[in-house]
């Protein structure tokens, strides 16, 4: 019968396989529905469970005139038609699948509603339901609680498993006596703003392990709670950690939201991380260590805008574009890694101290713009043109050893230099270090200089170091009042030069190495 009914109002109205709108008979009271008048078959059954009316047209007074609907637990989808059941004061629809809650919007006269359990993620059609005070909504997908304003008579609220971060807005419902929000991630401050005014704030946080259980170890210690349950609390209270190369795993560690130091020395190359993933939402962290951790990929780490600190020595990375974006770095180390393009360094002008030693770089132009650079490693790499250093004013530390340097002469400028190593490169003339005031260490080892007199412009020179080069006239170091120690090794010494240096070791010079 149901079914000729349905094939004969699809005949009526020629809408083929179309659902066909919702429609009724007959007039005022008297009207009576037709089997399709709900959309989801299971809210059906539970609307004529609820009348007593199995089978049969439903009018539109007995729809209206129904106050209470218990809907739980009826794989229902759609709740489409609801809006007939004008009179209803207590809808029960838990435990299904219902995404889409519009047709709730006219039913006034709801004070009771459960929607627990289902898929729902926009609450705003329960904006005008304004004599709400018991809403059920556990389970959901439901971030936003603005739409709840207005709903004054609110009392009971429940939201446990739920998206929602800000609960500012409850704050507002005077009469609400009862929430409950376990399993949202919630800032704590909040829920215990929610409890001073004395409402029944349920917030359970669930025990929390790690899949590394040295991760897990460290966490404890620095939470000093050996066995006992890690809380939401403890790990907040973390701000600085340091792990050692038994950890594999940084998952977990997310949840140490105020972490702003953390250190991983793998001390060998045993140090392997599995992926620092898990570290990318970590948006308080100032000063971030990965030492020997076999990095190859650093993608994860783009987002860690706060970082000033960051070192990733000894691993195998070749691609730094990611660090890119990391514009408040003030100290970046990349030794020890198999480098070559450093261009993406090129915009972190905050950058003091770049440690680049030990990697395939042949090309410095990027440096050009980085004029905040008072430390400069860039030893063991292939670099040959010095000239894109010449505009680092402010640099006062350089290590250059082991590239295949001639020209010095784009130093000529940097009168801020401290303490200058250029061992094993190629340089025959140092004429352009003369006249540099602060340079109190130098080391020159087994380059192919030939005049050392450019250093009697350097009276701040302590240490030098001109083992195996060509120096022959060693009588400037005379003039050098400030000269503690002096490695002359392999070098073919006048004998001028050699009676020199007993004299030298008993005056001004306490070392002297030959």
């Amino acid at each position: 019968m149901k079914y000729l009914l349905c094939l004969l109002l699809l005949w009526c109205l020629g809408c083929g396989d179309e659902r066909p709108p919702l429609q009724s008979v007959g007039t005022d009271n008297e009207v009576v529905f037709a089997h399709d008048t709900f959309a989801d078959a299971g809210f059906e059954r539970a609307v004529r469970q609820a009348l007593a009316q199995p089978e049969g047209a439903l009018t539109a007074a007995a729809l209206a005139g129904l106050q209470k609907l218990d809907a739980g637990g009826y794989d229902i989808v759609d709740v489409q038609g609801v809006e007939q059941l004008r009179g209803l004061e207590m809808l029960l629809l838990g435990d299904n699948a219902v995404g889409d809650i519009a047709p709730l919007e006219g039913l006034r006269r709801l004070q009771v509603l459960d929607l627990s359990n289902n898929a729902v993620e926009d609450i705003a059609p329960l904006a005008d339901l304004l004599l709400l005070n018991s809403l059920n909504l556990d389970g959901n997908k439901v971030a936003d609680l603005q739409p709840l304003a207005r709903l004054t008579l609110l009392s009971l609220l429940n939201l446990d498993d739920n998206q929602v971060r800000d609960i500012a807005v409850l704050l507002r419902l005077r009469r609400l006596q009862s929430v409950e929000l376990s399993g949202n991630p919630l800032d704590l401050d909040q829920v215990e703003t929610l409890r001073e005014r004395v409402l029944l704030v349920t917030f359970f946080q669930p025990t929390i392990t790690f899949q590394d259980a040295q991760l897990e170890r460290s966490v404890r210690s620095v939470a000093r709670k050996r066995t006992e349950n890690l809380t939401v609390l403890d790990l907040r209270g973390i701000t600085s950690m340091s792990l050692n190369s038994s950890v594999k795993s940084l998952d977990g560690i997310e949840q140490l939201v105020n972490l702003e130091v953390l250190r991983f020395n793998g001390s060998t190359r045993e140090g392997e991380l599995q992926s620092l993933l898990p570290l990318a939402s970590l948006q308080k962290l100032h000063t971030l260590d990965l030492t020997t951790a076999s990095l190859e990929n650093i993608t994860s780490l783009a987002s860690l805008t706060s970082l000033q600190k960051l070192n990733l020595n000894n691993n195998d990375i070749v691609d730094v574009s990611s660090l890119a974006g990391l514009t408040n770095l003030i100290e970046l180390r990349l030794e020890s890694n198999v480098i070559q393009d450093i261009s993406p360094l090129r915009g972190l002008g905050r950058l003091e101290k770049l440690y680049l030693e030990s990697n395939w770089i042949d090309d410095l132009s990027p440096l050009r713009s980085l004029r905040r650079l008072t430390m400069l490693h860039l030893s063991f790499n292939r670099v040959v043109d010095l000239s894109p250093l010449s505009s680092l004013r402010a640099l006062e530390w350089l290590e250059f050893a082991q590239n295949s340097v001639v020209d010095i002469a784009p130093l000529q400028g940097l009168r801020n230099l401290e303490n200058l190593d250029f061992n094993a490169n190629l340089v025959v003339d140092i004429g352009p270090l003369a006249g540099k005031a602060l340079l109190g260490s130098l080391f020159f080892e087994n380059n192919f200089v030939v005049d050392l007199l450019p250093l009697a412009a350097l009276p701040e020179l302590r240490r030098l170091r001109l083992r195996g080069n060509e120096v022959a006239d060693i009588s400037v170091l005379m003039t050098l009042e400030k000269l503690l120690s002096v490695d002359l090794r392999n070098n073919p010494l006048s004998e001028d030069s050699l009676a020199l240096i007993e004299e030298i070791a008993k005056g001004n010079i306490p070392r002297v190495t030959f």
